[in-house]
């Protein structure tokens, strides 16, 4: 009745205790990106179904795994989440009713072994549960199921562990506005140069005032910040990728 699907590159920190989260699913697909640690090695360990694919995107990636999951109910997640057993038991429950084509599940994300409450991961919820016949739309990064007409909310959460130190912060902000990028660059110049000047500063202001982010105190800063250059970086590459003089720099 569900297949549980996750995306994997060079994963093996977690991947272990995120497929065993797992064990409750009836088909448990791995789709990995040619990693070159110990991440298939695991995945066969834990008896997943493996299938090697290059990375485009994280929509692409992720309608193309769950169109090779065999059952109705397609639950998704990430190498670095995983499911508690009371999740676990009202995810088992909830397909069993006909009400709902997806469901909202509540995140609690950490930075080490401390829950980040404020900020950007402040009342957090993902469609990570659905039924086959719906798509994740054509985001490049921040892929969204968006074709849901019928969606609930579970009261059991995803715990997200993807945070160890601030360079964690900063890389994942770079990559994700790079990818973002390639979305922004179908935009007309004038709104790129507008959402340039003025999306980047109301990022920090929401994120670190008006959701709180500032009772995080360090972590809640550095969360605003690489946020906010996430959104700078993701119009500044938008924009040269329209002038064919995107050249993305690394240390950012």
């Amino acid at each position: 009745m569900i297949s549980a699907f996750v995306i994997t590159y060079n994963s093996e920190k977690y991947l272990r205790r995120c497929l065993e989260s797992l064990s409750f699913a009836d088909e448990i697909l791995v789709v990995d990106s040619k990693s070159t640690d110990r991440t298939l090695e695991i995945a066969k360990e834990c008896g997943a179904r493996i299938i090697e694919r290059e990375f485009t995107n994280f929509s692409e990636k992720k309608n193309f795994a769950k169109n090779q999951c065999s059952n109705e109910w397609i639950l998704n997640i990430d190498a670095d989440e995983y499911i508690p057993p009371e999740t676990a038991d009202e995810i088992k429950n909830a397909v069993k009713s006909e009400k709902f084509d997806a469901y909202l599940i509540p995140f609690r994300t950490y930075f080490l072994k401390e829950e980040i409450k404020c900020g950007r991961h402040r009342n957090e919820y993902h469609i990570r549960l659905f039924r086959k016949n719906l798509s994740y739309g054509s985001e490049s990064v921040h892929e969204r199921i968006t074709d849901s007409q019928r969606t609930g909310r579970l009261k059991n959460c995803i715990i997200h562990t993807p945070y160890e130190s601030i360079e964690d912060i900063r890389k994942r902000a770079t990559r994700n506005a790079e990818l973002s990028s390639e979305d922004k660059a179908k935009q007309n110049i004038l709104i790129l140069l507008f959402s340039l000047l003025l999306n980047p500063g109301f990022r920090f202001f929401k994120e670190y005032i008006l959701l709180l982010g500032f009772r995080e105190k360090k972590i809640g800063f550095y969360l605003a910040l690489y946020s906010t250059k996430e959104v700078f970086l993701k119009y500044l590459w938008g924009l040269t990728r329209k002038l064919n003089l995107y050249n993305p720099s690394r240390n950012f």
